[in-house]
């Protein structure tokens, strides 16, 4: 009879100056994932209950030693501000691990929010348990921290978040679509103000790769973006910004590629950004955001679209 394997069990806990409602919703939608958690890249969901309490979602991430992706189950209950979740088939050296999130209002205002986790190495083995028990430690204290702040910052300041979706037809197929968004050698003539871009994948990143390139700002000087991209062939580049940027504290994305029920493609570029208020409190127009990356993210859809169907041309 194999031995009993060690189960961890842990807690980690913060007051948050946030109604709980507002907390659970943060954890609870996941469109918000990258824009709060840094070490998340993108999320998707595989499966939904028709009432919305049950899914399994895939999420993409770098919070361990490299980026990786793993599959996870969720059971939410908005009226008792809990959610709990467990790993599908653990990646290495982690045999089980599951948790929950609760909100639970404190008597003078706020919250107190706990993030539990139970877990075990495979084959008990002590080194892997110390790495596991570093990973949750360090992301647990992140994700609270990055939690809170997110919540104090929007109950602040309320209207952070902007989106800009577009979307433009083009007459070729989506593996040729997706081919020229993949390949960074062709973003120079895609978006002009990028120059030198180079992509780097580890092996084993499921899908992520770094970007870095030459940008010509606003203001006309040169600075270097950094970019995690999640390449899902076929159909989808995630993306995320990783290099600062004085206006906004997060830009997240995507660009999809849909096959048309009457031939060609439907390309959509996605942009959500988080405004960073300065010392005095104050945030970049909401207005002249959206406009100017609404101007810049058509003129790539439309530039992706003239090359693609330029070179799929008979």
């Amino acid at each position: 009879m194999a031995a009993q394997q060690t189960l961890r069990e842990t807690e980690h806990r913060a007051e948050v100056a946030a109604p709980p409602e507002a907390l659970y919703r943060l954890v609870a939608e996941v469109d918000e994932a990258t824009r709060v958690f840094a070490s998340t890249l993108h999320v998707e969901h595989l499966e939904r209950s028709e009432d919305g309490t049950d899914e399994l979602i895939r999420i993409w991430g770098n919070g361990g030693v490299k980026a990786r992706s793993w599959t996870s189950r969720r059971r939410l209950d908005e009226g008792a501000l809990r959610l709990r979740f467990g790993q599908e088939r653990p990646r290495e050296p982690i045999a089980e691990m599951s948790g929950e999130w609760l909100f639970d209002p404190l008597p003078g205002g706020g919250t107190l929010v706990r993030l539990t986790h139970a877990y075990r190495a495979i084959d008990d083995d002590p080194a892997a348990l110390r790495e596991i028990d570093d990973l949750v430690e360090r992301t647990s204290a992140a994700q609270l921290a990055a939690l809170g702040d997110a919540a104090e910052r929007e109950a602040a300041h309320p209207g952070l978040r902007v989106q800009v979706q577009q979307s433009v037809a083009v007459a070729a197929p989506a593996a040729a679509v997706y081919r020229l968004l993949h390949d960074v050698a062709d973003w120079p003539l895609l978006l002009p103000r990028l120059a030198e871009v180079r992509a780097v994948e580890s092996p084993g990143s499921d899908g992520v790769r770094t970007v870095t390139a030459r940008a010509k700002g606003p203001d006309g000087a040169e600075r270097t973006e950094e970019w995690a991209q999640v390449c899902l062939p076929g159909r989808m580049i995630a993306f995320k910004r990783l290099s600062p940027d004085p206006c906004t504290s997060t830009h997240t994305g995507y660009w999809e590629v849909a096959p048309r029920a009457g031939g060609g493609t439907t390309l959509t570029g996605r942009h959500v950004f988080t405004l960073s208020p300065g010392e005095d409190g104050r945030t970049l127009d909401r207005a002249t955001l959206r406009a100017a990356a609404g101007q810049e993210n058509i003129g790539l859809l439309e530039n992706v679209r003239a090359r693609a169907e330029q070179r799929t041309q008979p």
